[in-house]
C-alpha cells in the first residue's frame, strides 16, 4: 500500500493492481482514467454527493457516467 502524491504516481516503475483515489475532482478524476486505461482496477473515493462538484449537476452526472462506462467504481458521501 502507497500513498502516494500525482506526481509520485506518474513516477512509478509499475501499474498497481488497484488504485484508490481519494476526491472526485478534476486531478483525481483524471489519474483514475489514466490509471484505468493503464488497466489498473480503480475506486474513486468522494465524500460528497457527486464528483465534480464545482460543475452543474448535469456535468457531474455525465463525468460519473462516462468514468463508470470505464470500469471505474466511484463510491459517493464516503
Amino acid at each position: 500500500r502507497l500513498n502516494l502524491s500525482p506526481i509520485e504516481a506518474l513516477e512509478l516503475d509499475r501499474i498497481p493492481r488497484h488504485l484508490i483515489v481519494l476526491g472526485g475532482g478534476y486531478v483525481g478524476l483524471e489519474f483514475a482514467q489514466a490509471f484505468r486505461r493503464f488497466g489498473s482496477r480503480v475506486t474513486v473515493v468522494e465524500r460528497g454527493r457527486r464528483l465534480t462538484k464545482r460543475e452543474d449537476p448535469e456535468v457531474s452526472e455525465e463525468v460519473q457516467r462516462i468514468l463508470e462506462a470505464e470500469g471505474i467504481e466511484i463510491l459517493l458521501s464516503a
